[in-house]
């Protein structure tokens, strides 16, 4: 039986934007972003490569504060 495939999942609320996921993630899935509005501060990560990541959770395991969670890719993903 296949193992069904994972994709990291970054919850926005709870993310503080360290890049420790950024740092971990071997496959360069990942990246901080740019604030949203001009005078914020608040960066998030985001899966700017999700077909590149293979759910190896290095990223999930590298969040201090548990933002990063892994789900099962629905079909086309």
């Amino acid at each position: 039986m296949a193992k069904k495939k994972q994709k990291a999942k970054i919850d926005e609320a709870v993310c503080c934007g360290c890049s420790l996921c950024v740092v971990n993630c071997p496959f360069g899935c990942l990246q901080i972003s740019d604030p949203k509005e001009r005078g914020d501060i608040h960066t998030v990560a985001v899966l700017v490569e999700p077909e590149n990541c293979v759910g190896c959770q290095l990223c999930e395991k590298a969040c201090p504060i548990d933002a990063i969670s892994m789900v099962l890719c629905t079909a086309g993903e």
